[in-house]
């Protein structure tokens, strides 16, 4: 009070939440001023324009500032904090009360020592019984907490208890210790289980087991069966994150899941307690179906349906259809099946919207019985049916169960591919299962796919839906440093543009999206601006493009705009406002290449380019271009477009960025922590050699050679140096992969797919450029029948594209496509079987029609001799004919001559 009109800090030291909120509302009490709070947000990040801004120009008479704990950013708001202490001073003329913790003041000291030390500290400290006590009443709410839940989902510790709930029992453990106080058995048994949570959520499964058992014995001592049945189900999640993480050896883990699932129920069953049975026992039915003891799961199934039809729980109701479904489907009762599933889907139509938030289990459940359904509808000739049921499976989240989103990706490649016939969707899916897959890491290489953040499986109910990770692989590849050159870059005031160019496959793609876009948003802010990158691909419609990605990027930050940019002019109004809503905004253009295919005339190109200079014109605005280097001349008309950035010099080396091959060093370390974490465990011997293999000719191995050999490796179970050397080489590897290319095309279509590859090669074993045009003349020109559809070269064209095979190069006036690498020559000449074979055909054609022709001529010169000699014999008697008459004139005339008068005769 006596602080009134001046600025005071108070440094309110308290470890644990429950005694703080205790002061907090004596405090108020006992005040003759009111005193305002400010609760801070976790985002938060300068505490100064925080207060101005919930204050404006009223000065309180004084303020608390509760929740630093919960922080993200803490480090940067204290440092911020320190820099502008002056404004604290002429512009908060009140006392200041900031609640810290032990964590807190540390960080306070040494990132804001000069704050520090204006501050006047008072500690607020908790007496042990009162620890003890409050301790007891959060663990009994754990306990039924998980009892009301269920197998719903897991929830984590940080969801049940306080932000700073760890920090809080550290800190009672330690004035415990100070003051001589032991901890009761069954507060040591709570904190087991307490700290066994904690190391499970983060896959810290043999110091959860060990907490676990610890808290078990306990219980087990005092007889209490509920909490006997919540450790071993416990317990059970255990074995089961083991078989996830193990796939190779999951049977064993699978196995002691189950056991320990029984023994949970048996406990619920002895406290006689039927509906803690209902609420957990389908985790067992979970475990029966990867024993794939189907025998076992109908028994389960049928007991799960009469619990769950009796305390009306339809989601568990539905699962308990699912597993019924699934049994029927493995005991070929297609019809049976199909009618189960149905039924599924059916129970969960009247799952109310609160029920359907409330349970983790909804969406899995509805993915799974779509899944079921359709692999039903498929054995009854009902195709059409199962791809729309699997189209719409396939729309759920992938991290909430990867595995089977995985398995829907393939019953739907499946029959794309063998039933419809629809080999670019097909491939398409198997592409995206791939990545899911990488992502996931049940794969350690992608092939000639683009490599996408790492992410996590969904297996509590905090994790974010798209929490994302820097991936490993830019990691251990050695392209860490490179991720961190790119953002001091963006965050230079000096480098407003960046031009990342490379060869094709040397990674700009991967770098990009699994690199540079998941440690800007990690990184969050930059100085004291928050970092919203936006990332562009398709160039069809860019402008809408852009404008739905930058408002879907704005309102994951609860930035509502009130309709979507679907202009220039709109973009670059939103784009200005991102400065005044103290966001840093990078826009990256990625495979900018594309571009030019889409938007081929200058005129297009001209508008783009315009748009650009007006970004780069606009404060705390980034762009990044990512292309390929043969493209670099593209860039050229930026030079004219009069950008002060730029300054006509769009390829100078402030601008460009080189990204280049992996050295042989590096590609080591990446494979052997690829197939570590996959789970895909390469010899020593073999990653040397195949190195040596990669590094051959350039002394650098390319990524995509890398990932594409990798890839088969994987597919064809390749682990040991032997069974690499049985192969053969790498060439015999890269060979298998284009014949999964080709395969991916369709049987139908085979042939007209080694065709193409064998017209993108020449006698010179060179990657000539062709067009469309001239690979269907080519095409035709091979083909026995001459006859090549649109549809099936265009389908050839875009899967070898779409798979790194084929480079398409935008040219005028037509598009040109190009093997991608010179190394492929050699395979697909030497698969010449084919082409040989049509040109021998082509050849017997050929010598065929020679000697028709030949055939032809010889009877058309023997039918010209005789039609002479006819006309010879038809002359002869033409002139016999004529003789004959002749004489038999002159013989008449004879004849006359004596009868008639010679002078008459001679007028006559």
């Amino acid at each position: 009070e006596m602080s009134q009109g001046q600025f005071k800090l108070i440094l309110a030291h308290c470890n644990y939440g429950s005694l703080r909120q205790q002061m907090v509302q004596r405090l108020q009490e006992i005040s003759s001023v009111p005193i305002r709070e400010i609760v801070l947000q976790s985002s938060v990040k300068k505490l100064y324009f925080t207060i101005r801004e919930q204050v404006g120009d009223e000065e309180p008479p004084a303020l608390m500032i509760l929740g630093l704990e919960s922080v993200s950013e803490i480090n940067q708001l204290l440092i911020s904090m320190n820099s502008v202490r002056e404004e604290f001073r002429k512009h908060c003329r009140f006392p200041l009360v900031l609640w810290i913790n032990d964590e807190i003041s540390q960080k306070l000291s040494r990132s804001a020592p000069d704050v520090t030390s204006w501050g006047t500290l008072t500690k607020f400290v908790i007496v042990p019984q009162m620890f003890s006590h409050e301790l007891q009443q959060q663990a009994d709410g754990l306990f039924a907490r998980i009892l009301e839940w269920g197998v719903s989902q897991f929830i984590p510790n940080d969801a049940i208890f306080s932000s700073g709930y760890r920090q809080e029992i550290k800190a009672a453990l330690r004035d415990l210790n100070r003051q001589g106080q032991n901890i009761e058995p069954a507060l040591q048994a709570n904190l087991y289980f307490i700290q066994g949570r904690d190391a499970y959520t983060k896959d810290e499964i043999d110091t959860a087991l060990a907490q676990y058992q610890q808290s078990l014995d306990f219980w087990h001592h005092s007889n209490n069966l509920e909490r006997q049945g919540v450790l071993w189900f416990h317990i059970g999640l255990c074995h089961r994150r083991r078989a996830e993480l193990d796939s190779a050896g999951s049977r064993p883990h699978w196995q002691k899941a189950k056991d320990s699932f029984e023994q949970c129920l048996d406990f619920f069953e002895q406290a006689d307690n039927a509906d803690l049975v209902a609420k957990f026992i389908t985790q067992l039915g979970e475990v029966w179906r990867q024993l794939e003891d189907w025998d076992k799961l109908h028994q389960l199934a049928q007991k799960s349906q009469q619990l769950h039809q009796a305390n009306g729980n339809r989601v568990l109701l539905a699962q308990d259809y699912g597993f019924l479904a699934e049994v029927a489907l493995e005991r070929r009762n297609w019809n049976e099946a199909n009618a189960l599933a149905t039924r599924a889907l059916q129970t969960l139509e009247t799952v109310s919207d609160e029920q359907r938030q409330h349970w983790h289990l909804y969406p899995l459940l509805l993915a799974r019985s779509q899944l079921l359904l359709a692999r039903s509808q498929r054995q009854l000739g009902q195709v059409e049916e199962a791809v729309a049921n699997l189209e719409r499976a396939k729309q759920g989240k992938p991290q909430d169960d990867p595995q089977l989103y995985i398995q829907i990706l393939k019953e739907l490649r499946s029959l794309y591919k063998d039933e419809q016939h629809q080999y670019l969707k097909a491939f398409e899916v198997k592409q995206e299962c791939r990545s899911i897959e990488q992502q996931f890491r049940f794969r350690a290489f992608i092939g000639a796919g683009r490599l996408q953040s790492q992410r996590q499986v969904n297996r509590t109910v905090t994790l974010s839906s798209n929490q994302e990770e820097l991936a490993q692989e830019i990691i251990d590849s050695g392209r860490k440093p490179t991720v961190d050159e790119l953002i001091s870059r963006i965050e230079s005031r000096d480098k407003k543009l960046t031009v990342i160019h490379g060869l094709s496959g040397v990674g700009k793609s991967s770098l990009v999206n699994a690199g540079l876009v998941p440690a800007l948003k990690l990184k969050k802010s930059s100085d004291t601006r928050d970092i919203l990158v936006v990332t562009l691909r398709a160039y069809n419609n860019w402008v809408k493009e852009l404008g739905k990605n930058l408002a879907q990027e704005l309102n994951s930050r609860e930035i509502i705009l009130p309709s979507i940019p679907d202009s220039r002019s709109t973009l670059i109004q939103e784009l200005s406002r991102n400065g005044q809503r103290n966001l840093l905004t990078v826009l990256i253009f990625d495979q900018f290449e594309e571009f030019f295919f889409v938007c081929p005339s200058r005129q297009e190109q001209q508008i783009f380019f315009t748009f650009l200079k007006e970004c780069l014109d606009i404060d705390y605005i980034k762009i990044i271009l990512s292309l390929r280097e043969d493209y670099l001349h593209y860039l050229l008309p930026l030079n004219n477009i009069g950008s002060k950035v730029i300054n006509d010099d769009i390829l100078g080396k402030t601008i460009l960025y080189q990204l280049g091959n992996l050295q042989p060093e590096a590609a080591k370390n990446l494979i052997k922590n690829l197939t570590s974490r996959s789970r895909v465990h390469f010899e020593e011997d073999l990653i040397d050699q195949l190195v040596k293999d990669l590094a051959h000719n350039l002394g650098e191995v390319r990524p995509i050679e890398l990932q594409v050999i990798g890839a088969q490796m994987q597919t064809e179970g390749i682990r040991t140096l032997a069974e690499y050397q049985q192969v053969g080489s790498k060439e015999n590897l890269v060979q298998r992969y284009l014949e999964e290319v080709i395969e991916d095309c369709g049987a139908e279509n085979e042939q007209a797919a080694r065709l193409v590859l064998y017209l993108l090669t020449d006698e010179k074993e060179s990657r000539p450029l062709k067009t469309r045009t001239e690979l269907e003349k080519e095409l035709k020109a091979l083909e026995n029948n001459g006859i090549v559809e649109a549809d099936e070269l265009d389908l050839v064209l875009e899967i070898f594209r779409q798979s790194g095979l084929v480079l398409l190069l935008p040219e005028t006036p037509s598009n040109r496509y190009q093997l991608v690498h010179d190394y492929l020559v050699s395979f697909i000449r030497k698969q010449q079987s084919l082409a040989e074979k049509l040109n021998a055909e082509k050849e017997e054609e050929r010598k065929q029609r020679i000697l028709a022709e030949d055939r032809v001529r010889q009877k058309s010169r023997q039918d010209g001799y005789e039609l002479i000699l006819i006309s010879l014999i038809l002359i002869v008697a033409i002139i016999l004919s004529i003789l004959s008459k002749k004489i038999l004139f002159s013989r008449e005339i004879y004849f006359f001559r004596g009868i008639i008068n010679p002078g008459l005769l001679t007028i006559l």
